[in-house]
């Protein structure tokens, strides 16, 4: 590597890395690596390779949809233990008996509660609801209505009839056996699903986004039916195509060829190609990642736990056009600047100013005032490269100032600008891998930050665990590996989350104080079946003494005499 160049090349104000890069597409010609980096062009060749300095993308137009024919979601029939450190802890609960075991019902501090489908339907659906019941908004909607909630002693079961009881009335259950009101660790899925239209429990996660729809569709539908409340604003973004084409988008599709090395970045790339842009922008942002049959071309993939979906919203279309604008005219003015340094450093600038030097040399001999003329050319010429320097350092600050592309460089110009409010922060609750499989964020915390809920069903288990963010990252990066997978990352805007206080309705407050009561009567009545069979099993020892002793004599008896006729008594 010519170190001489690099640093001409960082001198002009590119970094060391992005000097170097360029040095190497241009074959180490420093006129071609120049034009490397503003252009993204090499001299006599045909193609172009990606700019390091480009204000252009070369992927396609992804135009923002619902498509119904999105692949088909795995469903996990198997799980293999990370090594991401996500390792998972007990306990293991099998289907076909875990809720014959009364022992287990009883929360643990230590491991999420869960809510297990048992059948072949109604896991995404369940799943869905499960997310929602974490958002404080409706928590505190659903949570303080004071809806009929008649108790039975199987409720939490799927051996739980089909009931009369609406839809709404199974959402707040599950919403509240979330909170501090249960006692219990697990309930099933299919009181919920029982009381949900067919085209709602035949979902199969052949698309999230469908899925996600369907289920918003319903809850604001059951919401202003039954409490009154219209909460579309909630969930409905409002996106504009033209002048008399406006759609209201609850989530968005995005395809494998569109996905960059980040939420943001694919953000960034796919909605500044998009027919029309967003006007309105709900609390809840859903994402749905396409997956792909070829593992092999995926890309690295970067998870992050806040993004600012507003910023490409018409509210601050204006300022970001604005600071394109600027943006260009930097890098015009980059472009123009190192144009005039590279002429003075060229081989004809060198020529020139040694044909200067040698000529101030020689008139110095025979006339001082011509040489002096030559002397301050020579000085102003150093001068004008060293002003050339600071206008390109200039211009590269003000470019990367105003680089769009980067949603920090945003926020931070809006700070300064006192007529524009910031945007709204949205933050990552869930994470969908399949119905069977997802994890979320729920309301509590603590040193490490917001606590994660982990949840995974297999073939005749179910497992849940506590998560950090940080283990959420590991787990679904390691997931998205099999990429194969469609994934729907939900986030919602931060003031929905803030938690508060929440006046449970009655109705909810006594239907879990009798089944906190039940819990205790049924492990203490479990407990006491099994001291009666312990005492049983002791006294059959008694009456027959000393089984295990009966059992050696005979054996010997056997190998004493091989041809005995001894015929062995049933001691039953």
């Amino acid at each position: 590597m010519d170190d001489g160049k690099v640093q001409q090349l960082q001198e002009m104000g590119f970094s060391k890395y992005d000097s170097e890069n360029a040095l190497k597409q241009a074959n180490y010609n420093l006129e071609n690596a120049i034009n490397y980096l503003f252009e993204g062009t090499l001299a006599n060749e045909n193609h172009r390779p990606e700019p390091l300095l480009n204000d252009n993308y070369n992927s396609d137009t992804v135009q923002i949809s619902n498509p119904q024919d999105i692949p088909h979601i795995h469903q996990l029939t198997t799980y293999e233990s990370n090594n991401n450190d996500n390792n998972w802890g007990e306990p293991i609960l099998e289907e076909v008996t875990f809720f014959n075991d009364p022992r287990e019902f009883e929360r643990n501090k230590s491991i999420p509660p869960a809510v297990v489908s048992v059948s072949q339907n109604g896991g995404c659906v369940s799943a869905l609801f499960v997310v929602l019941s974490q958002i404080s908004y409706l928590k505190k909607l659903i949570l303080s209505q004071n809806l009929q909630q008649d108790f039975t002693e199987d409720w939490y079961n799927s051996g739980q009839q089909i009931t009369e009881e609406g839809g709404l009335t199974q959402i707040q259950r599950i919403f509240a056996f979330f909170t501090k009101l249960s006692e219990r660790s697990f309930i099933s899925a299919e009181g919920l699903c029982n009381a949900l239209p067919e085209e709602l429990i035949n979902l199969q996660g052949d698309s999230w986004e469908e899925s996600w729809n369907l289920v918003a569709d319903y809850l604001m539908q059951e919401v202003n039916k039954e409490l009154d409340q219209d909460i579309r604003r909630f969930f409905l973004s409002k996106f504009r195509i033209d002048e008399d084409d406006v759609r209201y988008m609850k989530a968005i599709g995005i395809e494998f060829a569109s996905r960059d090395h980040s939420i943001t970045e694919t953000l960034n790339d796919v909605l500044s190609k998009a027919e029309g842009m967003y006007e309105i922008m709900s609390p809840m942002f859903a994402i749905e990642f396409q997956g792909t049959e070829y593992p092999e071309s995926a890309r690295s993939f970067t998870i992050e736990e806040y993004i600012y979906p507003e910023l490409y919203s018409s509210k601050y279309r204006q300022f970001i056009d604005e600071m394109d604008l600027t943006k260009v005219k930097s890098a015009e003015e980059r472009k123009l600047t190192t144009s005039r340094m590279m002429s003075l450093t060229s081989f004809e600038g060198k020529k020139i100013r040694s044909i200067l030097e040698n000529t101030k040399n020689h008139l110095s001999k025979i006339d001082k005032e011509s040489s002096d003329d030559i002397s301050r050319l020579t000085e102003n010429i150093e001068t004008e490269y060293a002003q050339l320097g600071e206008t390109l350092h200039r211009a590269s600050d003000i470019y990367a100032k105003y680089d769009s592309s980067n949603p920090q460089n945003i926020l931070k110009l809006i700070e300064e600008d006192e007529t524009l409010e910031s945007p709204s922060k949205y933050v990552l609750i869930a994470v969908m891998l399949s119905e069977s499989q997802y994890l979320y964020r729920t309301c509590e915390s603590n040193s490490n930050g917001p606590i994660w809920s982990v949840y995974a069903k297999m073939a005749n288990e179910f497992r849940t665990e506590y998560f950090t963010f940080e283990d959420v990252v590991n787990y679904v990066t390691e997931e998205l590996n099999q990429t194969s997978k469609n994934v729907l990352f939900v986030y919602a805007d931060e003031k929905v989350l803030e938690n508060e206080e929440i006046e449970y309705s009655s109705n909810l407050v006594e239907f879990f104080k009798k089944d906190n009561e039940l819990i205790k009567d049924q492990i203490e009545g479990y407990e006491a079946e099994d001291i009666n069979i312990d005492e049983n099993d002791n006294d059959k020892v008694n009456v027959f003494g000393d089984f295990n002793d009966d059992i050696i004599e005979t054996e010997k008896l056997i190998e004493n005499d091989s041809s005995s006729d001894l015929e062995l008594i049933d001691l039953k």
